[in-house]
């Protein structure tokens, strides 16, 4: 392959492609678990795993949320939802939402808000069930479609 050329899927490689990585990227954003994944690209579980690694390690990510910031940010994700959200999140969610963006752990996002952890672990939980997310990394993919997260250096809606 040269270095102007687009790169080809190839499932049987060992060392996953940037496109098979993007392409992993776009289901954890979509709240896919590791065993999902799996079954979507008819991997082995320990395939698809490394390729969830490699990516993390590509991004220079810390955690599968924080990977879907990096993402909208590098414009390896793009919106694509187009649904109103189910609700509107309250300013402490959204607060909450913005430091899970970041990789942070609930215990991080409760010690820097100055909450209980199982108070941030139930403002997460509301969030979720208020914009229709299945999990952390899809309730940030949600988050940036619809203007309450915005990549670094942009303007919020």
């Amino acid at each position: 392959m040269t270095a102007t050329s687009t790169p080809v899927r190839s499932s049987t490689s060992s060392t996953p492609t940037p496109v098979e990585e993007q392409e992993v990227l776009d289901l954890i954003s979509r709240g896919l678990t590791d065993r999902e994944i799996s079954a979507d690209l008819a991997l082995s579980s320990s395939t698809a795993r490394r390729r969830v690694e490699r990516m993390y390690d590509r991004l220079g990510a810390e955690n599968r949320g924080h990977a879907v910031r990096l993402g909208f940010e590098r414009q390896l994700l793009t919106p694509s939802n187009v649904n109103p959200l189910p609700g509107t999140p309250s300013l402490r969610q959204r607060q909450v939402l913005e430091l899970m963006s970041h990789g942070k752990t609930s215990d991080q996002i409760a010690e820097r808000l100055e909450l209980a952890e199982n108070y941030v672990r139930k403002l997460a939980r509301d969030l979720y069930r208020r914009i229709g997310a299945r999990s952390r990394p899809h309730a940030i993919r949600l988050g940036f479609e619809h203007g309450l997260l915005t990549p670094a250096g942009g303007e919020r809606r």
